[in-house]
């Protein structure tokens, strides 16, 4: 069943303009296939050019990938990572930069960028009067040249724009909930890109995961850190806004109390839920979370690395949690190629199939916003299942 739809994705991927392989062609720097010197990727991508940082000022910050993630392993279905027995644990944890006292210049978080080539917080010169639908449109809008590797960092806010137009949230006052983010609480400030992008929009992105949890109880033992000293609205602490003049209101903010969205109870209702590279197959702890926002008719977007994770939620996570919830009908699910994803490839160089951070999107809309299910190819059976329940 799933064959034609691997066979369009690989297609889509290998003859895109403005995605997949054709980004290559815009960011020659990306091209990670070098026959004398064999193929890199994000990691070694980043190394290479002296940006894999562990501190509290590099937006670059990341666990040991060797290592995996030690803050949110309980639910996962991944094993450990067997080179912690020769390389020791896992020493860095995620949102250490929120316990100084307040967030570095952008300058010391981009390490070894120049000036010109990441987004300052100068306002641009004039405001998208359309959403930006590509890189190449962005990369111009914000006045960076494609020899810049900003978006090795970007790809994660872009991804989220992205998925904040899919659902038609452009304007007004909104409140959005980010599950699961881990390496983007090294990078927060980054977020304030979104006041520029979408100039009409008050929005409030509020993060929760283990890995949130985990750095604010930590910051109660530092009196004098960005999260101890930021004011809170409800049960969020909000520890960053950009609201330059004349563009959008962005604010940042923290869920302290739980771990997981779907064991929170002190949450205002919100206008979606989004998750970068979500890994709802290899996490169950989302599968309660997904029952939840369908039951509430809450519209979610998730990333993944590839598109079978993403046609695997679809044709085995959804009919699996509708077998035990029969009310669970989250029909007119939609996939697509994330036009933001990470312009390199992720360290998987088994996987014939592109694999690449924020690469897949999965759209639910709500139950009255998704698009006919007939419209949908090779969706049939899924549907027949789901119907039968």
């Amino acid at each position: 069943l799933l064959c034609p739809i691997l066979k369009e994705a690989n297609e889509e991927f290998n003859s895109s303009e403005d995605k997949g392989v054709g980004l290559r062609k815009y960011f020659k720097w990306s091209d990670q296939h070098h026959p004398k010197v064999g193929s890199f990727f994000t990691h070694e991508f980043n190394v290479r050019l002296g940006l894999h940082k562990q501190s509290a000022t590099s937006f670059w910050s990341a666990p040991n990938p060797l290592l995996g993630s030690f803050e949110n392993t309980e639910n996962s279905l991944t094993p450990a990572s067997p080179f912690r027995a020769v390389l020791g644990e896992q020493k860095f944890h995620n949102g250490v930069m929120l316990l100084r006292s307040k967030f570095p210049p952008l300058s010391y978080g981009w390490v070894n960028l120049k000036d010109k080539e990441y987004p300052t917080t100068n306002n641009p010169k004039t405001k998208p009067e359309t959403p930006i639908k590509n890189w190449k449109e962005y990369m111009e809008f914000r006045g960076l040249s494609p020899t810049s590797v900003a978006p090795l960092l970007l790809h994660n806010v872009l991804t989220v724009y992205q998925m904040l137009n899919e659902l038609d949230i452009q304007r007004g006052e909104k409140l959005v909930y980010l599950l699961g983010p881990e390496i983007e609480l090294n990078m927060i400030p980054l977020f304030g890109e979104l006041a520029y992008l979408m100039p009409d929009i008050d929005l409030t992105l509020v993060m929760i995961s283990p890995s949130v949890k985990k750095i604010c109880d930590e910051a109660k033992d530092h009196p004098n850190s960005i999260i101890t000293k930021s004011p809170a609205i409800g049960p969020n602490i909000v520890v960053y806004e950009n609201d330059p003049t004349g563009f959008g209101r962005i604010r940042i903010a923290l869920y302290p109390n739980k771990k997981y969205f779907h064991e929170a109870r002190d949450l205002p209702k919100c206008e979606a839920v989004l998750g970068l590279n979500a890994g709802i197959e290899a996490y169950v702890s989302w599968h309660p979370t997904l029952l939840q926002l369908v039951k509430t008719d809450i519209p979610f977007v998730v990333s993944d690395h590839s598109v079978v994770s993403i046609e695997g939620i679809t044709y085995y996570v959804i009919p699996g949690l509708h077998k035990a919830d029969t009310t669970f009908r989250p029909l007119g699910l939609e996939s697509k190629l994330n036009p933001f994803h990470c312009p390199v490839a992720r360290d998987v160089g088994i996987m014939v199939l592109p694999n690449i951070n924020n690469g897949y999107l999965l759209i639910w809309r709500g139950k009255k916003g998704g698009i006919e299910e007939s419209t949908q190819k090779y969706r049939l059976q899924y549907s027949k299942d789901m119907s039968q329940g």
